[in-house]
C-alpha cells in the first residue's frame, strides 16, 4: 500500500522540447567523461583505445536517448499526460532508457570486438546495466519529486497569506462588466456577469463555461477554442488562461496549493481544484498578489 502511494505521488514531467534535447546530450557527455576518466571494466586495454570506446558509449547513449525523448515522446500523448505523471510512471520511463540504452550499448561493445553475440552475453550485459542504473534512477527521481514538492508548497503558503490579506475584487475597467462567450454556432454565445464566470475549460471542439446563476454552478457546453476567448477576455486581467486547457477568473481563487507538478488552485463555489502550468506560475503568483 505505501509502495503504490508513493509510485503515484504527481510529479513534473519535463516535456518542453529544448529540456529533452539538453537531456539527451548532458547523458551521452557524462557516459562519455566518466568512462573517459575511471575506465572501468578493463577498457584502457582494448585495441581501440578509451577514447575511441567512451565517444562510441556516449554517441550511441545520446542518440538512443534522441529517439525515446525527442522523436517518440511527442507520439504517445496519452502515456505522457503531464495532469497523469507520477513517481511510477517516470520510473517506468527511466528505466526503459537504461535498459534500451544497455541493449545499444551491447551491440557497440560486440561490434568493437569486446564480447560475443551469445545469448548469455546479452543477458549478463543488461543485467549489469539494470544493476548499476536502478538505484541511481530511483534515488533522483525521488529527490527530484521531493525538491519539488517542498518547493511549491512553501511558494504556495506565500500566495495563501497574500490572498488572506487580498480581497480580490475584479479589477477595475472601463468596460462593461457583462461579458459574451462566443460560440462557434450561431445563437448560442452566453452572456453572464464578470463575478458570474468561474473557470472555462477546453473539451475537445468545444469549451465548458462554468458560472454561477442562482447561486449555483452551471455548466453550458459551447462549440469553440480558449484560443479565441483569450482574445475576447483580454480587456479583463482577471480572466487568465493558466493551463493550457483552463481559463480561471482568478478573482474567485479563495486558496492555492502546491505539489511537485507545481500549483492547484481552489475557487469558491467550485470543488474541482484548477492546475497551472508550470510555465504560468510566476504569472499567477504576480497577478494574484496585483488584484485589488
Amino acid at each position: 500500500m505505501l509502495f503504490n502511494s508513493i509510485l503515484s505521488k504527481p510529479l513534473a514531467l519535463q516535456s518542453a522540447p529544448a529540456h529533452r534535447w539538453r537531456m539527451c546530450l548532458w547523458y551521452g557527455l557524462f557516459v562519455f567523461l566518466f568512462l573517459l576518466i575511471f575506465q572501468p571494466f578493463h577498457l584502457a586495454d582494448t585495441p581501440s583505445g578509451i577514447l575511441v570506446l567512451s565517444t562510441a558509449y556516449g554517441i550511441t547513449t545520446a542518440l538512443v536517448m534522441v529517439l525515446l525523448n525527442v522523436l517518440l515522446l511527442p507520439l504517445l500523448p496519452r502515456f505522457f499526460n503531464e495532469d497523469r505523471w507520477t513517481i511510477g510512471r517516470e520510473l517506468t520511463w527511466t528505466m526503459l532508457n537504461v535498459l534500451i540504452i544497455g541493449i545499444a550499448n551491447t551491440a557497440v561493445t560486440i561490434g568493437a570486438g569486446l564480447a560475443s553475440l551469445t545469448w548469455s552475453s546479452v543477458f549478463y550485459f543488461q543485467l549489469y546495466t539494470i544493476l548499476v542504473g536502478i538505484f541511481p534512477v530511483t534515488v533522483s527521481v525521488l529527490l527530484k519529486q521531493a525538491i519539488l514538492q517542498r518547493r511549491y508548497e512553501k511558494k504556495s503558503e506565500e500566495i495563501n497569506e497574500q490572498i488572506r490579506h487580498t480581497h480580490h475584487e475584479p479589477v477595475a475597467s472601463p468596460v462593461s462588466s457583462i461579458i459574451t462567450i462566443p460560440s462557434d454556432t450561431a445563437g448560442e454565445n452566453l452572456e453572464l456577469d464578470l463575478s458570474d464566470l468561474c473557470f472555462v475549460r477546453s473539451s475537445d471542439n468545444y469549451i465548458e463555461v462554468y458560472y454561477l446563476q442562482g447561486g449555483k454552478i452551471t455548466k453550458k457546453l459551447l462549440r469553440g477554442t480558449l484560443r479565441r476567448l483569450e482574445s475576447v477576455f483580454e480587456p479583463y486581467p482577471q480572466l487568465y488562461r493558466c493551463h493550457k486547457s483552463y481559463i480561471v477568473n482568478l478573482s474567485k481563487v479563495t486558496h492555492v496549493s502546491g505539489n511537485a507538478q507545481g500549483y492547484k488552485l481552489t475557487l469558491s463555489d467550485i470543488a474541482e481544484p484548477i492546475p497551472v502550468s508550470r510555465q504560468n506560475n510566476q504569472e499567477v503568483k504576480d497577478r494574484l498578489a496585483a488584484a485589488p
